[in-house]
């Protein structure tokens, strides 16, 4: 057998090859490459994340108040919720003593009693002394 004789690939394959592609198509991928070389070579110069150096300040429309307390202590109880409006004089924290609530309420109700009477000028004796409650510690 010769060797012109014998065929490799079918006509439909020779077809194909044989074929040069049209303008549109040799231009079209030299187009995308040129693309794709422009694209990798804007990603080598331009570094992501851009990170851009600056300082700012955070503010609110209404500022919080800061809180600064005149003694240091160990907080007992808490009397308001996170997020509470807060109006006047309202307690917001007892902090750990020896005296208690009931003390403390005793002798608010004598001062405004000692008050009175010293408004209205009157003679008096009161008696502070009482075994129901506890005023301090005693030292020792």
């Amino acid at each position: 057998m010769p060797q012109a004789d014998l065929e490799i690939r079918s006509e439909a394959v020779q077809e194909i090859l044989i074929r040069t592609p049209s303008w549109l198509v040799r231009w079209g991928i030299t187009l995308i490459f040129v693309l794709i070389v422009m694209f990798i070579s804007l990603v080598w110069f331009i570094k992501y994340p851009d990170v851009i150096q600056g300082s700012t300040i955070l503010t609110t429309q209404r500022p919080s108040v800061k809180l600064v307390t005149q003694v240091s202590g160990v907080i007992n109880t808490l009397y308001v919720a996170d997020n509470t409006w807060i109006h006047g004089a309202s307690p917001i924290t007892a902090i750990k003593n020896p005296v208690s609530e009931k003390a403390i309420t005793y002798l608010r109700s004598f001062l405004c009693q000692v008050q009175q009477r010293l408004q209205a000028k009157l003679d008096f004796i009161m008696d502070l002394v009482t075994t129901s409650h506890v005023f301090g510690r005693y030292p020792g």
